[in-house]
Formats: structure tokens, C-alpha cells, sequence
């Protein structure tokens, strides 16, 4: 063989082991930052970017409005408690879909919970905004329903919730409403609750069901009542996504966990569905779970937990916190939890002036803490 010819090759060989490389990035400068008070056992937090506040309910039922530094990221107060919203909220720990206070954001900030009705029935319930002052209300023709996930569409005049409720033979099922609009009330056929959420931009909701034996992902129109099969290859699908892509001409894409052990990546070109891309951080940890997406200076990411347990809620197994990019060709990974081996659970993004940090919830001693990390894609 040629001289010049085995250099081309060895220069070809270097060049992708350095694209390989330099799309791994494991985070041994990271540091898991506490930025909650231990005392204060905050929790399930969920943040409103725009408005830079996040929700979340204490054990005893409180319904609590947080504040974030838009430049640190750091809690104001680091109690989480800057303003209390309502009281009477169905606790986590009593709520089996094991789902705290969601935003339901518009034209205007909502919070939608479940709370107690004065029959001891769960029901449902909004914190509301006017620009001035907060006030909580029951939702009418809301009793036996719980856990409702918000849309979130940037001046939405009519947003929408996604909860459980029971059929006439009170068996479980998934249902949606306009917030303001008891009569918009419907059933999603085939949702079984929890597994869906609302589709950015679109009156859509996206969740899995058994297609042929296999867990599948459908996208179900609200208005029109259709459904489309988004997937149809192998493996079962859990917790999907999907928002435009700024990389990909703002097309469609979603993503779905497939067998607890990696990211299938989808793209909606010209109205046909295929897959077209498959994750999986190289993590020493296998199996991934609390998987979503943010975008940033026109990319978008996915966050995720990569775990020792196969049971994505098993509480004593160590984690770690992961980032991927979702274009095949410029392929990316980042570990941006620190190295300590420690048990973490529910991250959530935060975008601060210096960047995105994943924010993430840690055992301590006996009590809980909020910490977060820098994912170090750097300024907007």
C-alpha cells in the first residue's frame, strides 16, 4: 500500500477518534451547587423560565411560589418560600401519580395542582396571575380528578390541562379541559395516566400505547380527536416529547426512552415520521429515566438520568445527570453532575444569564435538597 495512501488513512482514523472525543465530555470539573435550605425540604420543583419563579408543595399541603436569580440561578429565598399560594394541596406522597404543581403558562401565569374539595375528594385547582396579585380557586366539575400537566404556549388565550380522571365504570382514565372551559372535557383514547404531554406549539398531545405488542408513540389532536403513530420500530417507548427543532428547519421531533436504555430520536419531514437517531450517554450507569428537552442558541438538548436500576423509581440507586444533543451528525454528550457517587432524582432546566443549569434534587441525611449544576454550554 502507498505511503501517501496509509497517511490518508491514519489522518482519517485521528480525525473521527477527535470528533468522538471532543463529543464526550465528562464533567470532572463539575460541582453538584446546594441552592436550597435543607431545613425547608423543597421539592418537585417546576420552573417558569419567562417569569424566573418556580412552584412546588411543602409535605404539610402548602402550595409555595419560588424566585430565581435570572443572572446566578440561585433560589430567592433559598427556602423556596417566597410567597404562600394556597393550602390544602394533595401531598406527592398521597397523590399516586406522584405529581406536585405544574405550570400551565399562556397569555398569562397559571399553576395547576390537586387539592382537597370540601368533601375530602381530590380536585382540581389554579393558581392564577393577574399581573398584579396571585389568587387560587377549585375548578368547577373537578372532583375525583388529579395531576394536572399545563400546556405551555407563550400567549395562548385558552390553556390546557392533561389529568386522570374515571370513566362511568370508574375505571382510570386520561382526560384533557381548556383551564377555563369545564365543557371541553374529554377522554384521550388510549392514554393511560401518567405518560402524556402537550405538544409545544401545537392542541396535540403526545404519549405511548401498545401498537401490536409493542409500546409505540401517538400524537393525539385535540380538536379533530385523530390520532397519528409517530413510531413503529422496536423496543417499547416511554415518556415521549416533541417540540420544533431549531437545527432541523424547525421541524417536528420527538423523543421517547426506548427499554430504559436509550433515547430514540424522531423527525416529522413533510408530514412522514422516521427515526433518526438513537442516544445513549457512555455512562458506566445503563439504564436512563426523567428524560426532557430544552433549546438553546438554536439547538436542542435533552437532559437526563443515567442510573445503576432498571426500576426508574427505585430511591436508593445512584445517578448521575446527563446532557445529549439530538443531531446525528455533530454528535454530543456531557456528563454535568460531579463526580460523587450519590442518589439524585427529578432534573429540571433553569436558563440563567450564564448558561443553562440542570437542577436536581439529593438526599441529605435525613432531609432533601435542591442543587444544580452547570451543563457549560455558556452564555446565550
Amino acid at each position: 500500500m502507498p505511503h501517501a495512501r496509509l497517511y490518508r488513512i491514519a489522518a482519517g482514523c485521528l480525525a473521527l477518534l477527535t470528533l468522538v472525543l471532543s463529543s464526550v465530555a465528562i464533567a470532572d470539573s463539575a460541582q453538584d451547587v446546594l441552592v436550597s435550605d435543607p431545613a425547608f425540604l423543597v421539592n418537585d420543583e417546576e420552573f417558569d423560565q419567562q417569569n424566573a419563579q418556580f412552584s412546588w408543595e411543602d409535605q404539610a399541603g402548602n402550595l409555595w411560589l419560588g424566585r430565581v436569580d435570572p443572572q446566578t440561578g440561585d433560589f430567592l429565598p433559598n427556602s423556596g418560600q417566597s410567597l404562600l399560594l394556597d393550602t390544602g394541596v394533595v401531598p406527592i406522597g398521597q397523590n399516586h401519580l406522584g405529581n406536585g404543581p405544574e405550570w400551565a403558562l399562556g397569555n398569562s401565569s397559571q399553576i395547576a395542582y390537586t387539592k382537597y374539595n370540601s368533601t375530602g375528594q381530590t380536585a382540581l385547582a389554579v393558581a392564577s396571575f393577574d399581573g398584579t396579585n396571585w389568587s387560587s380557586t377549585l375548578l368547577a366539575n373537578s372532583s375525583n380528578r388529579l395531576g394536572p400537566i399545563g400546556s405551555k404556549d407563550p400567549a395562548d388565550p385558552a390553556p390546557r390541562i392533561l389529568y386522570a380522571g374515571t370513566n362511568r365504570n370508574g375505571q382510570p382514565v386520561a382526560m384533557w379541559r381548556e383551564i377555563a372551559r369545564p365543557a371541553t372535557e374529554r377522554v384521550i383514547p388510549g392514554l393511560s395516566p401518567p405518560g402524556g404531554s402537550w405538544v409545544a406549539g401545537e392542541r396535540a398531545v403526545v404519549y405511548p400505547r401498545k401498537s401490536k405488542g409493542t409500546q409505540q408513540i401517538y400524537e393525539f389532536f385535540i380538536d379533530t380527536a385523530t390520532t397519528v403513530q409517530v413510531s413503529s420500530d422496536d423496543g417499547n417507548k416511554s415518556t415521549p416529547f416533541m417540540w420544533r427543532a431549531p437545527e432541523f428547519d424547525n421541524d417536528y421531533v420527538c423523543f421517547a426512552i426506548v427499554d430504559g436504555t436509550a433515547i430514540g430520536v424522531y423527525r416529522n419531514v413533510a408530514g412522514s415520521w422516521r427515526r433518526i437517531n438513537t442516544l445513549q450517554p457512555p455512562s458506566p450507569r445503563h439504564y436512563l429515566s426523567s428524560a426532557e428537552n430544552f433549546i438553546y442558541n438554536g439547538k436542542s438538548y435533552i437532559f437526563m438520568l443515567t442510573s445503576d436500576s432498571p426500576n426508574p423509581q427505585d430511591a436508593t440507586a445512584p445517578t448521575d445527570v446527563w446532557i445529549a444533543g439530538i443531531d446525528p451528525e455533530l454528535p454530543f454528550y456531557r456528563q454535568v453532575s460531579d463526580q460523587t457517587v450519590k442518589v439524585r432524582r427529578d432534573p429540571e432546566v433553569f436558563i440563567a444569564a450564564s448558561g443553562p443549569f440542570i437542577y436536581f434534587l439529593e438526599p441529605v441525611g435525613y432531609q432533601k435538597a435542591i442543587f444544580r449544576a452547570d451543563t457549560g454550554l455558556g452564555s446565550p
